[in-house]
Order: C-alpha cells, then structure tokens, then sequence
C-alpha cells in the first residue's frame, strides 16, 4: 500500500506543465482519468477546446483564414522591416519625371519605387460575375473564326477591382485563383525571410502584430464551389487586398506590383493618366525584320522567340519593360497610322495583340482571348479620350500634332537673342536639363556685350545648376 509520500510523484506527473511561445503562461491542466482529475476522457475533449477558444488560440472562423503576419527583424536578402506607412510628412501627388533617369531595378526583387510615398492606397471590389470563358477558333478553310464557350468550374467568378492611389485610379480583373497565387507567393517570401528562426523577442513582436486583426491580411482559402455567401467572400476579399496593400514589404513585393498592374512608369508626372498594364509575350522582330510570312500567309507568324515583356499603356505612347533588368525597351508613339489588331485571323498568333504605328509592328500573345480583347479595349480608350487623340487624328498640312495657342514655342531673327533666351531658360530650369545638337562647344558664350560674360559660358551655367 502507498504512503502518502510515494503517492505525491504520481500526482505531480499527473499534473503536466503547458508552457507557450512566449515563455510568460504556465499552465497545469490536469490529465483526463488521474487520481486528482475532477472530470473524465470525454469532459476533457469537450473542456480543452472551449479552453483554447476562450484564450483566441483557435476558433471555428479561423480554420476558413489563412493569416498573412508581419516578418520577424531577421537579416536577409531583400527582406525588410515590417512597416505599415512610408510616413505621410513626405507625401508627394506624383512622382517626380526626373526618377526616370534612375537606375532600374529588376522585377524579381522588393521594388519601392513604384508607388507614391507616403500616399494611401484604395481598394474596393466594385462588383462580381459568373463568367465564361471563350475559346476563340480560327478556321482556315473558311477563312472565319468563332467562339466556343468554356466554364470555369473551379474559378466561375470574375472580380472587378477598382483601386485608387493619390489622383490615379483605375480597375482591373481577377478570379480567385489569381488571389491564390499572389498568397501563395507571399507566402512563400515570408517562409524566405523567417530563416534562420526568429528569437524569443521577434516571436513575442509576432504574437503582438498578430492580434491586431485590422493589418493582418487574412485571406478566405475556401475554395470557390464551397463558398456560400459570395457578397460575404467579395468583403473578404476586399478586406484582404487592403490590409495587405497596408504593408510596405508585401505592397513593394514583385507579385503584388503584377496583381496591381503597377510599375515605375505608372505614377510619373506628366507620363499622363494610369492605363492597363500587365505582363504578355512578345514576339522578336516587327522593325526591320517582318514578323510574318509573304503573299497570302502574310497574317501567319511562323519564326520569332517570344519573350516574356510588361506592356505600359500611357496617354501618348505604348512601351515595353524587360523584366530581367527592369530597362524600357522602346516606346510606340500614337500616329496617325496607329492601330490595334486582336485575333488568330488578324494577328496569326493564339490570343495575338498586333500594335501598330509608322515606324513598326508588336506582336505579343497574351494569356487567353480575354486579355487580348481587354488590351485592346484599354487602348483604344486611351487613343480616343487621352492625348493620343492629338496624333492619330489628320491634322492640318500633315503635320504630327494638332495647332496649339498659348504654345512656348518662339520665332527668333539671328542667333544673338536665341542664345540670350536660352541662357535665361537654363538658368530658370528647376527639375532637368535636356540639349541636343549636332555639335556643341561647351565654351560658347549664351550672352554677350555684357561686363560678367564669363558667367554665362555654357559650361559655367551647367555647372552652376549641378
């Protein structure tokens, strides 16, 4: 028989210690069955998950989230502090046209040059379809394409997102898979940052930023054929893409920027209003190399490398960024001869974009028809309400541009006062200074007759503005 003091072990294992992250709560909860247990096996399954509810460690809501937390101070790579704002003391309206001349940044890495710092950014899902897709069909003995209607089964819904930044707003499309995917890659990126494993203290500022259920980005992972409630799933949604553009490290982060459609062209002053954006495939050649083939295969594209490019649509230009470096490649201006085509038939390539002005030809394949139609849809709106309007439009003796009144423009006689306006101009100049010539001295006086001739030497007036 025990005595009372070999009895007093069995009771002390009986009683285990739950011990947290944090190191600041221990508990001892009794063993379902002991000698001191007060209640039995099935009390205790029904008492512990009360017992975890009550303390906001699980709950029957939180298995449909999948929280999106801050990132521990670790010292990585391309890893950043957690930062909700880039300080509003600094806010700008646009950003400045001179940031173009900065070096680039390629798109695989944390790019804080593309939005506005210190402006907030709006997100509101506007509204929500059953859409079906549409397989467009070229028939070639026929000379004809038609479309096929394709349900998506697991993604039937098409979110329309509209975002506002500073004065730039604008809209775009995504289903749920493209939430998905934009998830999934954060979350991946915040597995990257977390290595090597965060101290005692970075887990405890963890723990606090996760309680703040207003920044946490919390994303609906309930497949769409389980959802309900889509108005529900839409608040859901919505609420998710705001607290994570709320983040400074996921809103700069590469996948964010192309779920946004947003670039370091997007917000620079005096590029113009913010158009559609995206990532598509361009096919080489379209200058001096023809991208199809001769006589009555003209409209067949046979030859080319198609490359991965991100296509810029602006109030007065179309250009494409390569993603590897981030350069600007080149840059379309709307003439008089430019067009936008879509199509098997007018294009020769599946889900084809054909742009088109004096000097060349585009070809990219987007991703599905879709897209193709949205892109030529966002043009075409950017030609005729933008400052396209000016050039494809037959202006008076042939001319590229419209007549202007009030313009800056100004007729000189002789050489004397054109110097003497430009060094007036050069010396006003605030943001930049651009010349061109066929040859140019940096010696030459701007102004002469005067007692201080020297200072108006073009290369002391140059150096006075650096």
């Amino acid at each position: 028989m025990a005595t009372a003091t070999e009895s007093a072990p069995l009771v002390e294992r009986a009683l285990p210690t739950i011990r947290f992250a944090d190191d600041s709560i221990d508990l001892n909860v009794p063993e379902p069955d002991s000698p001191t247990s007060t209640f039995s096996g099935n009390s205790f399954n029904s008492y512990f998950p009360e017992f975890l509810r009550s303390h906001s460690f699980a709950s029957d809501q939180d298995s449909d989230f999948d929280e999106l937390d801050g990132l521990p101070d670790v010292e990585f790579p391309e890893c950043h502090r957690f930062d909700v704002t880039d300080g509003e003391n600094h806010a700008a309206k646009e950003i400045p046209f001179k940031d173009v001349h900065t070096p680039s940044v390629p798109f695989g890495t944390i790019r804080r040059n593309c939005w506005i710092p210190g402006v907030p950014i709006q997100v509101k899902i506007t509204s929500y379809e059953r859409h079906q897709a549409h397989i467009k069909i070229f028939s070639p003995l026929f000379i004809t394409q038609y479309d096929r209607p394709r349900i998506k089964i697991f993604n039937p819904y098409l979110y329309t997102i509209a975002i506002k930044h500073g004065e730039f707003e604008w809209t775009i499309r995504r289903r749920y898979k493209h939430f998905t995917h934009l998830h999934q890659q954060l979350q991946l990126y915040k597995a990257k940052c977390s290595l090597p494993m965060p101290t005692k203290s970075q887990r405890r500022r963890r723990q606090s930023v996760k309680g703040t259920r207003n920044k946490i980005p919390r994303f609906p992972k309930k497949p769409e054929l389980m959802a309900r409630d889509m108005e529900k799933r839409k608040n859901y949604l919505e609420d998710y893409l705001q607290n994570l553009v709320n983040i400074n490290v996921y809103r700069s982060h590469h996948e964010t920027l192309k779920f946004f459609e947003v670039s370091q062209l997007s917000f620079v002053k005096k590029l113009g209003k913010k158009w559609r954006e995206g990532a598509i495939r361009k096919c080489s050649g379209g200058r001096r190399i023809s991208i199809g083939c001769c006589g009555c295969l003209k409209k067949f594209h046979f030859a080319g490398n198609w490359k991965k490019r991100w296509l810029v649509v602006k109030d007065s230009f179309v250009a494409y960024i390569r993603p590897r470096d981030g350069l600007v490649c080149d840059v379309m201006l709307m003439d008089t001869d430019f067009k936008i085509e879509t199509g098997m038939g007018a294009t020769g390539a599946p889900h084809g974009l054909l742009i088109s002005n004096l000097s060349r030809n585009l070809l990219a394949k987007c991703w599905t028809s879709r897209k193709a139609e949205e892109w030529k849809a966002s043009i075409e709106t950017a030609v005729s309400t933008g400052m396209g309007k000016d050039y494809t439009t037959r202006n008076r003796f042939n001319s590229f541009a419209p007549v202007r009144e009030n313009s800056y423009a100004k007729w000189f006689i002789d050489g004397c006062s054109y110097f003497s306006a430009v060094a007036e101009a050069l010396e006003s100049a605030k943001e930049e200074i651009f010349i061109t010539d066929w040859w140019l001295s940096p010696e030459i006086y701007l102004k002469r007759h005067t007692m201080d001739w020297n200072r108006w030497r073009l290369d002391k007036v140059l150096e006075r503005k650096a």
